[in-house]
């Protein structure tokens, strides 16, 4: 049994300026693998998260609305093992052991802490849409080997567009773009001479650059019959 206590709090400082603050604890269980699989532990504890944020949100006439959001999050008892994980140590190429040196542990302490900028425009008729950015950073340590590195899910730059126009009743244009700077390769790798190879530090080798457009059009045809 874990409690899990959350709260937030809405202020509006002036006519359009809301303001919004929340605290929120939140926990995961470890999976069926984690307790049970080749590197299971089943005296693991759950993973915890504090969650801390604070927005400000803007209307800057009936339609259109902007708001800043900045977030941390604290987490201990991450599940990891190092030892699950072929590396390099001293300069060997160490694997994994059998046994229980190589069992999964809560050993994990880390943040995720960023900030986001969205901006909306509603509108029933021709232009309507939002725009977002955020930049973002999470960092663990592993208490077991003393290891620092960028979470599997460290994505810096993250871009959002979504744009609708509607030309007339029947007839409407839209479009959606993504973009993220993408997240590390999962485990100890790096480039050497073009290739890719074993390191000593994980997470130091990132997928390339993600983004991907779609446009969209509708068009209805209204029949008397």
């Amino acid at each position: 049994n874990i409690w899990m206590p959350r709260a937030s709090a809405a202020f509006s400082v002036l006519p359009n300026t809301k303001v919004t603050l929340a605290y929120g604890q939140y926990s995961e269980f470890p999976n069926h693998m984690q307790f049970f699989g080749e590197f299971g532990n089943p005296a693991l504890k759950a993973e915890r998260a504090i969650h801390y944020t604070f927005e400000i949100e803007q209307l800057l006439n009936d339609k259109t609305r902007i708001r800043v959001e900045t977030y941390d999050r604290e987490d201990r008892n991450g599940v990891a093992s190092a030892d699950t994980e072929y590396r390099l140590v001293d300069g060997r190429i160490v694997g994994p052991p059998l046994g229980a040196a190589g069992k999964f542990q809560n050993n994990l302490r880390g943040y995720a802490r960023g900030v986001e900028i969205f901006i909306q425009r509603r509108s029933v008729n021709k232009l309507s849409g939002w725009i977002s950015y955020s930049y973002g950073v999470a960092r663990y340590r592993d208490a077991s080997t003393n290891l620092t590195f960028y979470g599997d899910y460290d994505q810096r730059n993250t871009f959002n567009a979504y744009a609708t126009y509607r030309f007339k009743p029947s007839l409407n244009l839209s479009a959606k773009y993504r973009y993220g700077s993408n997240f590390p390769i999962a485990g100890f790798f790096q480039t050497q001479d073009g290739r890719i190879t074993l390191s000593d530090q994980r997470n130091q080798l990132r997928l390339p650059v993600y983004s991907r457009l779609d446009v969209r059009a509708n068009k209805s045809f209204n029949f008397d019959h």
